[in-house]
């Protein structure tokens, strides 16, 4: 028996068709264990930004 691996995607799944293969073949592979899924939208702020008052 092989062990599995736990797995968080923090994914920006969008127009790009990356993260969108990435999530399918976790799905398929059954050494990893999918734990959940986190989105986002938008671009992050620079680095070295600040967040307005």
């Amino acid at each position: 028996m092989s062990e599995t691996v736990p797995i968080l995607l923090d994914t920006d799944i969008g127009s790009d068709i990356d993260d969108a293969v990435c999530l399918a073949y976790l799905l398929a592979e059954p050494r990893c264990e999918l734990l959940g899924v986190t989105t986002v939208t938008g671009e992050p702020p620079p680095a070295g930004a600040t967040c307005p008052s």
